[in-house]
């Protein structure tokens, strides 16, 4: 998955407010990672915290409480997720490639099948958007579900940083 822009179009989240849109992230074209680095206070964490509710929506159907458009490539192609809050939960619309996919069929094939995130900060903000997938994870796991894939959503601490490091390089 690739990052191409991220716009919040109604309401607010922390420090983004409506109106703010991010669409310059550097690329190197050959690799499919997306790694997100700067400078403390910076929004790096809320930034992830979006991405985080995004993806939770899509495929969990929770509510993400502001008004936005995600757009960025996976499998070569150009996906979409817009959403826009309502009183009854986010209404949620999926494109791929440019033609509209229903938001079952969007989770399943055309979200990003693993985000890694890490946070070195004192607080458990980061740690909260991640509880939801890990409960419906272990739930399948105790269900003995069959087909039962890595999680989606995973928060990584300092212990996880030398493994990660080591199969990303």
């Amino acid at each position: 998955m690739r990052l191409l822009s991220f716009e919040i179009t109604g309401g607010e989240y922390k420090n983004f407010k409506q109106g703010f849109k991010f669409e310059h992230f550097n690329v190197i074209p050959e690799n499919p990672i997306t790694v997100i680095i700067g400078q403390n206070g910076t929004g790096k964490s809320n930034l992830f915290e979006i991405l985080i509710k995004i993806f939770k929506s899509v495929e969990l159907k929770t509510r993400v409480g502001f008004d936005f458009i995600l757009k960025y490539e996976i499998n070569g192609k150009e996906a979409i997720i817009n959403g826009r809050e309502l009183s009854k939960g986010t209404d949620i619309r999926t494109y791929y490639n440019g033609e509209s996919v229903y938001q079952e069929v969007f989770a399943e094939n055309y979200l990003p099948k693993h985000v890694f995130a890490y946070y070195s900060g004192d607080t458990k903000r980061l740690e909260k958007e991640f509880d939801d997938p890990k409960r419906v994870f272990e739930k399948e796991l105790f269900e003995e579900k069959e087909g039962v894939d890595l999680r989606r959503l995973l928060l990584v601490n300092e212990s996880h940083i030398p493994l990660i490091l080591m199969t990303l390089f």
